[in-house]
């Protein structure tokens, strides 16, 4: 009965705590657009988040700069020592905020799920509990955090059981499975933030498909995270050990010099998947999004930025199905938009069942998605996977 209580406190404590870090993120972001209009009438906030995150990265937060999935991952194959402290999760969570306040081409899912995983582990090592309920309990963390914030709820019990400890129990399934619902329904009853889910779900409508179009749509998806991995692996973080004062300067200036011509890749969180797909956009532009933001994303995941990878693939997965349907016209935009979400996330995540279980829950439940997504997530895996590229998770 224990364990079932345990899972139950993880589900209540990752409801809050999501809600206060939302608070906070949105509440810095308009403090910064007031200023900024006020004073400057033009986006040049990243250049100062820049320079706050470069003093943090010079001489507060000077060695183990793991974050997201991957710091979560490392505390998981290493359950024999706690890696996740206390002091560290506070500063790496101030300087997601700063991050993200400011404008870098980062996400808030990534440092949601930190945190959610994070609090799994103080709550276990704290109890003292065996290795294999340390990672339980981590992944009741992460679950309940993906739960509550993003509104998908099988998407956390299949992330962290495929992706994150890759070992699927049945007891582990039913306890993270205990502390999604308990999140999704807190996160549900007191927070005034729209779910993720709601973002996507229009209630998409029996498919008239062509499989040449599902397979061109996993084939792209697949390209496009390869890309995507390589921007986030490959762009060197030597020149942040180096220079860690000058690198989230440079970021900042990058950032803001496209900006000014690009207000797309400012704009945080649900706005600008919105303004992306319900704007009036030629192809050729959304395709130079999708380029920029790889290219961004990976400046600023390794420039000295805190903040995760999740919603930048998301976004670059929903502009990619807006170009395909543009280009081909194939079923409907809503389908298009969800296969390409489904297939880069799979894409950069590693995870296809995660990818099927995330266009599911997107497409409101239609089983009529779980082949063609099938199809699509299997093939962008098998992409990436056969490019030797890492995957990002």
């Amino acid at each position: 009965m224990s364990i079932v209580i345990y899972a139950v406190l993880i589900g209540i404590v990752t409801a809050f705590v999501s809600i206060i870090f939302n608070f906070l993120v949105e509440n810095l972001v308009n403090v910064v657009l007031y200023i900024n209009n006020y004073f400057f009438s033009a986006y040049y906030f990243p250049i100062f988040g820049g320079f706050i995150l470069g003093i943090i990265n010079k001489y507060i937060i000077t060695d183990d700069r793991d974050f997201e999935i991957v710091a979560i991952e490392h505390e998981i194959s290493n359950v024999n020592v706690q890696l996740l402290k206390f002091k560290n999760i506070a500063l790496k969570t101030i300087a997601s905020v700063i991050s993200l306040g400011f404008g870098f081409s980062l996400g808030k899912q990534g440092t949601i799920i930190y945190l959610g995983g994070s609090i799994g582990s103080l709550f276990a090592f704290e109890l003292d509990l065996p290795k294999e309920d340390i990672k339980t309990y981590i992944g009741c963390g992460v679950a309940g955090m993906i739960s509550g914030v993003f509104g998908l709820p099988l998407l956390g019990i299949v992330l962290v059981n495929e992706i994150l400890i890759e070992r699927i129990t049945l007891r582990r399934i039913l306890l993270t499975g205990i502390s999604v619902v308990t999140s999704y329904i807190i996160f549900y009853i007191y927070s005034n933030n729209e779910m993720f889910f709601t973002v996507y779900n229009n209630g998409t409508n029996m498919m008239n498909y062509d499989i040449r179009y599902i397979v061109l749509i996993g084939l792209l998806a697949g390209f496009v995270s390869i890309l995507y991995n390589q921007s986030v692996n490959k762009i060197s973080d030597d020149f942040l050990n180096k220079w860690p004062m000058v690198t989230p300067l440079i970021a900042g200036i990058i950032i803001t010099l496209v900006g000014l011509n690009m207000k797309e890749i400012y704009i945080l969180h649900f706005n600008s998947i919105e303004e992306l797909i319900l704007g009036d956009n030629t192809i050729m532009y959304l395709i130079l999004y999708i380029i920029i933001k790889i290219i961004l994303t990976g400046i600023s995941y390794n420039f000295g930025g805190y903040g995760g990878v999740f919603l930048p693939g998301i976004i670059i997965g929903a502009v990619l199905g807006k170009s395909y349907f543009l280009a081909t016209g194939c079923a409907s935009m809503d389908i298009a938009i969800i296969l390409a979400v489904a297939g880069v996330f799979t894409g950069f995540s590693g995870g296809p069942i995660s990818g099927i279980v995330l266009g599911f829950e997107l497409s409101g439940y239609n089983c009529e998605m779980i082949f063609p997504l099938l199809i699509v997530s299997y093939i962008s895996y098998f992409i990436v996977k056969g490019s030797k590229v890492k995957f990002l998770y």
